[in-house]
């Protein structure tokens, strides 16, 4: 809120930047019957229920979302047993029914403490018991007499091991068991040394350009680092947050807490993809780039290449079809050729789509976006080949593996646009449907290493803050200091009375958290 004599109290958006006059003119573009739709969605008993409950939350504060997201964690949970008592003592006064408090619930978005009592604990009593614990039980849960909670395993998985859903292989040779307990995770350790030696490659391209003055001579390193850049801001941002979230959810239930170091991570990266340039907006500007790449590899063929993408689209000018000589499954090379290839292919593409069909620009933007996402995925890939081609690691185990860790990243982002590699002749369609179980073993390979690997990247355990990720290895201990001792709820004992207004047992505090509203 501005403050009385703040010159920004007079304020106001451009006219062509309204977003009332923009909403109201997109409106009147379309003839749809909202009110026709709405009720055809959702029903006429829905619609006056939302309407009548929203009416009754609006008269009370402490219903306010206008603060809330600037509160403490204690006080937030204080807001939520705060508001979930007025819920249910507005449930006496208004006569709501079950679906009527769900309906608040609903509008309130916020954490409800009283929801599983309501839902999960009351039907598994009401299903779950015998006739005499109903008559001894269901009235005093009806009249919350008794507050409900329950403990949950589900099937497949959770605290039930005997009961845990996963393949396991008899190794005759050890006589023991392989399980195979998760694909998710490797392919993204393998992404991270991807992202690793690529951005070490920019990092040299960046320093020679720099050693360059671009305005006394040839610019198209410098055109050559810009498209670059932009591309892999785009895709290695998408890649990091989609990992993260990626790796949260393989924690299943522990991955909603705070002790996993990954809530602050997602929360913190999710901007990434986003702030200094979007990341379909800059893909259009790789887009450009190649589209005149490839205009210049059409009108001059045997000039010399100015930068490794030029000289890559040359060779494809040469051969348009061009396909890889040797097996990816048997030949690192070849897995390189089929990315340059591939986006060569695109480019050329989006080319003709554009400067000879004269398609208008807008209608290519998904072209354009997997454009350059294809030419960033090809600069990964060849990234991460020639940094171990060149000997930067020593022969032996840690080059096999790392190896893998290349072949690995290759042959699952191929395997995700497989129909590109094939469509474009990149790849052989023998040799895409054989991906899968190509996959499979080289993660089998690779998973005996994983934890060295990861340990390779030399991450202290206070940058990551994560019980989870400890050192060593002590995780169990960690979430539960982190619960029992840490977490400063732990030292208040609530009210749950839904009756009274207090939120803290003993102290009287009724309505006291409606100031930090």
């Amino acid at each position: 809120m501005a403050l009385p004599n703040d010159f920004t109290a007079q304020l106001k958006p451009h006219p062509n930047a309204d977003g009332a006059r923009i909403l109201a003119d997109e409106r009147l573009r379309s003839e749809i019957d909202i009110k026709s739709l709405s009720l055809r969605l959702f029903g006429t008993k829905y619609l006056e229920r939302q309407q009548r409950i929203l009416s009754i939350i609006l008269q009370h504060r402490v219903f306010s979302k206008a603060n809330q997201a600037n509160l403490s964690r204690p006080d937030r949970y204080k807001l939520g047993l705060a508001r979930g008592k007025r819920m249910r003592q507005l449930m006496d006064e208004h006569s709501w029914d079950d679906d009527d408090l769900l309906m608040a619930e609903y509008l309130v978005d916020d954490i409800q403490p009283y929801h599983l009592h309501m839902s999960l604990f009351t039907s598994a009593m009401r299903e779950q018991c015998s006739d005499e614990q109903r008559r001894e039980w269901m009235p005093k849960i009806a009249a919350w007499e008794v507050i409900g909670a329950y403990a949950q395993t589900e099937l497949g998985h959770g605290s039930n091991v005997r009961g845990i859903e996963l393949s396991a292989t008899w190794d005759g040779a050890s006589k023991s068991f392989i399980l195979h307990i998760q694909i998710r995770v490797l392919p993204l350790l393998a992404t991270a040394f991807a992202l690793h030696y690529s951005g070490a490659a920019m990092r040299e391209l960046y320093e020679r350009t720099r050693s360059t003055n671009a305005l006394d001579g040839d610019r198209a390193q410098l055109a050559e680092l810009h498209s670059t850049s932009a591309g892999l801001k785009s895709l290695a941002t998408e890649l990091a947050a989609n990992g993260i979230e990626t790796c949260r959810r393989a924690m299943g239930g522990h991955g909603y807490s705070g002790g996993t170091g990954l809530v602050q991570l997602n929360a913190d990266y999710l901007s990434k993809p986003t702030v200094e340039g979007d990341n379909w907006m800059i893909t259009q500007q790789v887009a450009r780039s190649l589209i005149k790449k490839v205009g210049e590899a059409i009108a001059a063929p045997d000039r010399t290449a100015a930068s490794s993408t030029d000289a890559c689209l040359m060779v494809f000018q040469k051969d348009q079809r061009k396909t890889t000589a040797a097996s990816i499954l048997r030949d690192d090379a070849a897995i390189v050729a089929a990315f340059e290839n591939r986006m060569a292919w695109m480019a050329f593409r989006a080319h003709r789509l554009r400067e000879v069909e004269k398609r208008s620009w807008n209608s290519l933007l998904i072209d354009f976006h997997k454009l350059s996402r294809a030419y960033s995925q090809c600069i990964l890939v060849t990234s991460f080949y020639k940094a171990l081609d060149a000997d930067e690691v020593p022969a032996g185990p840690t080059r096999a593996v790392l190896f893998d860790l290349f072949r690995l990243f290759a042959f699952t982002t191929m395997d995700a646009d497989s129909r590109e590699f094939q469509q474009s002749g990149a790849v052989a369609a023998t040799d895409l449907d054989a991906l899968q179980e190509r996959i499979l073993e080289l993660m089998g390979r690779i998973r005996p290493h994983a934890v060295r690997l990861v340990d390779a990247f030399a991450l202290p355990d206070y940058l990551l803050d994560s019980a989870l990720g400890r050192y060593d290895g002590k995780v169990y201990e960690q979430l539960f200091y982190n619960a029992h001792v840490l977490n400063p709820l732990n030292r208040t004992t609530f009210n749950p009375d839904y009756r009274s207004d207090e939120i803290v047992m003993g102290s009287g505090d009724g309505g006291a958290i409606l100031a930090k509203l």
